[in-house]
């Protein structure tokens, strides 16, 4: 399908600066067509401030160019090697769709900045992310879309400030585990995976493969990847932090793994399927179940993970954020989590 690409497939990266503003309303027209209000009066105009996690970045781009067009579409550019990483998700419209110029787009996409899952939960408290930045209230997100649930950190920087979370199931995941595709080794159980991140097992000849030492990787604490490795396979326990094997951010584990034939890092299945495929790397089964969208839907693949949609538990009802909260979860909703790419979480009561 013929789209008109927003940025004209230029790269919008901005950051939140906290401006609300205002979009004339005619901008948010089609030919013929009234502006269209989804979620229950929730436009461009008054939209709220959305962060999130790295991985949940596509879905964030394509809720608010739906709030401009229930015909945008998402495009994320191709991605490998020699290209540049993280490339920000492309949201296109119809052809014949006018009056959204590139200035308006970018206040839209101002409002949607995905700063990872531990900075997506200190800006709904209204917290700084280091002890420089100035004036962190400015950039204090309504509402975020976070790959796992708060960690015990955020839960007590959340108490010191009398806040809770509110935080409800929108899509459904996975926890997956990356080798290079020169492995032979092909899938692991969880006892093995436990032993790998621990360090007590340390050849791959132990587990089926060649007679090569395993590098184990793993992720900085309170990322997204780190909290779900120690509650799904950890037992709470911490992975081995020997300096040189802790990656951080998410492209770390793809490429490390890509450059690394014996190496064994773990991330989130949407980010590696969707947003930085490797042909250099492959995902691991777990107990003989590899992980894909079917296998995920049906519950299957046993580091099945959800995906939240987070506010502030004293958000009025009324407001912007707290009604684009609620109509994520709607059947329409619902869609727009699976034209993403993700398999919504309302799969789960099909099952």
């Amino acid at each position: 399908m013929a789209v008109a690409l927003i940025g004209l497939l230029v790269t919008v990266s901005v950051a939140i600066t906290g401006c609300q503003g205002a979009v004339q309303e005619e901008t948010l027209q089609g030919p013929g067509e009234e502006a269209w209000a989804f979620a229950s009066g929730v436009t461009v105009e008054n939209y709220p401030r959305v962060n999130g996690s790295t991985s949940t970045r596509p879905l964030g781009k394509l809720i608010i160019g739906r709030a401009i067009s229930p015909e945008a579409e998402l495009f994320t550019p191709g991605i490998g090697p020699g290209l540049m990483g993280d490339a920000e998700p492309i949201v296109g419209f119809p052809p014949g769709f006018r009056g959204v110029d590139r200035d308006q787009l970018l206040r839209s996409h101002a409002l949607t900045v995905h700063e990872g899952t531990h900075q997506s939960y200190l800006r709904l408290l209204g917290l700084p992310l280091s002890d420089g930045e100035r004036e962190p209230q400015e950039r204090r997100a309504d509402l975020a879309l976070i790959a796992r649930g708060p960690s015990e950190d955020e839960l007590a920087a959340a108490e010191e400030l009398g806040f809770e979370f509110d935080v409800r199931p929108l899509a459904l995941d996975a926890f997956v585990f990356i080798v290079n595709e020169a492995n032979p080794v092909r899938s692991l159980g969880l006892e093995q995976l436990r032993s790998i991140f621990k360090g007590d097992i340390t050849s791959w000849a132990d587990v089926g493969g060649n007679e090569e030492p395993i590098k184990a990787f793993t992720r900085d604490r309170n990322s997204g990847s780190e909290e779900l490795m120690r509650d799904l396979v950890m037992n709470g326990e911490d992975t081995i932090r020997a300096p040189e094997s802790v990656l951080m951010g998410m492209m770390g584990p793809v490429d490390t793994v890509a450059q690394t034939p014996n190496a064994i890092a773990y991330s989130v299945y949407y980010y590696e399927e969707f947003m930085r495929p490797n042909p250099s790397n492959r995902l691991l089964a777990v107990d003989g179940i590899v992980p894909s969208a079917e296998t995920i839907a049906s519950g299957e693949y046993p580091f099945t993970t959800e995906v939240f949609v987070v506010t502030r538990s004293d958000l009025d009802p009324d407001i912007p954020a707290a009604r684009l909260r609620d109509w994520l979860l709607t059947e329409d909703g619902q869609k727009v989590v699976a034209d993403s790419g993700y398999v919504p979480i309302a799969a789960v009561s099909r099952r």
